[in-house]
């Protein structure tokens, strides 16, 4: 039980961690390349989300709306609007339905690109409806293919190298 504990903890850290280091290494005044293209805050979403259908324990909402919230601040996007779709979207995978739906990971991929780009479009409606600037739509489309793209990425690498793989009904954690 205590390993458990740790268990959960340590990737709970470590997700914090990962975060930090992408968002530090965008901010970083490096010149490789034009800015639109660096998928750091896409990367740290679609870990988010792999995360939380795998082992919803790693990831809580409180530790989600803190790393998005502080993405928020750190790259001036609107206060807390990424990050409040963050936590219901994560909140949505969470769910049984959403994970039992993602039973094939050509289905779980399909769930994911469905949700952000509902994301998407509400973060756009909202910033309409509010009065402030967007973002193009070619950068937005950019971004919203990229964080798609790598999902499966991201899958892989959190189940060969992080161990972090889906429970199926009747598991039960063993480390």
């Amino acid at each position: 039980m205590a390993d458990f504990v740790s268990r959960v903890w340590l990737f709970r850290a470590g997700f914090f961690l990962l975060a930090g280091a992408a968002g530090f290494v965008q901010l970083l005044p490096l010149d490789i390349g034009p800015d639109d293209w660096v998928p750091g805050q896409e990367l740290v979403l679609v870990m988010a989300f792999a995360w939380v259908v795998r082992r919803p324990e790693y990831v809580p909402a409180l530790l989600l709306a803190a790393v998005f919230l502080i993405a928020d601040i750190l790259f001036m996007r609107p206060l807390g609007l990424w990050a409040a779709l963050v936590v219901l979207a994560g909140e949505f995978l969470r769910g049984r339905r959403a994970r039992a739906f993602a039973a094939t990971l050509f289905m779980e991929w399909l769930l994911i690109a469905i949700v952000l780009l509902v994301m998407k479009v509400v973060e756009i409606v909202v910033l309409l409806l509010s009065g402030a600037g967007h973002v193009g739509s070619d950068v937005t489309v950019m971004h919203l293919g990229l964080a798609i793209l790598f999902y499966p990425v991201v899958v892989l690498l959190s189940e060969r190298v992080l161990g972090i793989r889906k429970l199926h009904l009747g598991d039960r954690e063993r480390s």
